[in-house]
């Protein structure tokens, strides 16, 4: 493993909204004297983040989420390091809009490119035709200026060759592919008995999916359902819900009640459309739990049918998942248990940051 100098890094991530997959691979990599640059940081996950050296562009306090989201990339863009730093480490689908000319070495780790700019009309078509209008016209400029920054990096990491795929017609160079680390949940067995629930550990988005689950358990009889995280889609996903006594909505959870869920669900539900990795099914294999995904995007490079996962078809995913669940082998989900653990074992902090060093200056 390359040494480095601590003081020389500057990492930078959109914001934090949520604590999901972008943001613990972020800090699995700043150290104490490294600092870490964000447009801002909601007042849930502060407690989180307690000790480490964040600086915020904007202040989220009394401000809606909506205007600070829309902000964010007019303040990446107006950024400018106050210092010269050795190695720039960027993360996220605004961030990368920060002028970075001082730096030697800039690295841009890439968990997707950005659906509203790239992907807008299979995502975020919208009944208002002003607001449509507005998102199309600006989301065009903002692909250009996205294009042209994402070329003026040294180095491109994307976090799964599903991703790579999908950057190689806008980036010149060389493409790597990293994936990212995963945190681990394991629990000895026995500890933490396993209850009949199945456990939605995705943020709450469009693309998730999570209203064709809340769909198929507004008919299940057999089987709970427990959703954590949030998202722009939370409220529309609650009303889904019909007031049905099988679903329950946890919000932000901390590690040690997260640890808990997963090592008790019988299994997790992970059915995003194009997922660019899937680091969620993937936690819960730490704890020897098998997913339940589709067969698309990068859930297709770590998930293998009936030997870690349940694959149902991306095109008729309410209709499968319902049949799966209705007639669900808990046998055949313990006997996944050694599988899940081998494959989650793959994607460790040490090897990630043994691989993502080797593209830093010393």
């Amino acid at each position: 493993m390359k040494k480095y100098s601590e003081n020389k890094n500057l990492f930078i991530h959109d914001y934090f909204q949520n604590f999901g997959g972008g943001e613990r691979l972020i800090l699995t990599l700043i150290r104490k004297k490294d600092k870490l640059v964000t447009s801002f940081i909601v007042a849930k996950l502060k407690y989180f983040l307690k000790g480490k050296n964040i600086y915020s562009l904007q202040n989220s306090k009394g401000r809606k989420l909506f205007l600070l989201k829309f902000f964010t990339p007019f303040y990446f863009y107006s950024y400018f390091p106050n210092k010269k730093y050795l190695n720039a480490f960027v993360s996220g689908n605004y961030s990368i809009f920060s002028n970075l000319k001082k730096i030697k070495n800039k690295i841009f780790y890439c968990h997707s490119l950005p659906k509203i700019f790239f992907r807008y009309e299979k995502f975020y078509i919208n009944k208002n035709f002003f607001l449509t209008f507005f998102l199309k016209l600006s989301g065009k400029i903002f692909k250009k200026i996205y294009i042209i920054k994402l070329n003026q990096f040294d180095f491109l990491i994307a976090n799964s060759s599903f991703t790579k795929k999908r950057l190689k017609k806008y980036y010149k160079k060389k493409i790597y592919v990293v994936y990212p680390p995963i945190k681990k949940f394991y629990s000895k067995r026995n500890i933490i008995k396993t209850k009949p629930f199945f456990l939605c550990n995705n943020r709450h988005e469009v693309e998730k999916n999570i209203d064709k689950v809340i769909k198929v358990f507004n008919n299940i009889t057999n089987f709970n359902l427990i959703i954590t995280s949030q998202g722009s889609q939370t409220k529309i996903l609650k009303k889904l819900s019909l007031n049905n006594k099988r679903i329950k909505f946890l919000g932000l959870v901390n590690d040690v009640k997260y640890k808990k869920l997963i090592n008790s669900c019988v299994a997790t539900i992970n059915v995003s459309r194009e997922e660019d990795f899937g680091m969620s099914a993937l936690e819960g294999m730490s704890a020897g739990k098998p997913a339940i995904v589709i067969n698309n995007g990068g859930y297709l490079e770590t998930c293998i049918k009936n030997y870690n996962s349940f694959i149902i078809n991306k095109n008729n995913i309410h209709n499968d998942l319902l049949n799966l669940i209705k007639n669900f082998d808990t046998s055949l989900a313990k006997k996944m248990y050694k599988n899940c653990i081998i494959t989650s074992k793959k994607f460790s902090k040490e090897n990630f940051q043994k691989k993502i060093e080797k593209f830093y200056l010393t």
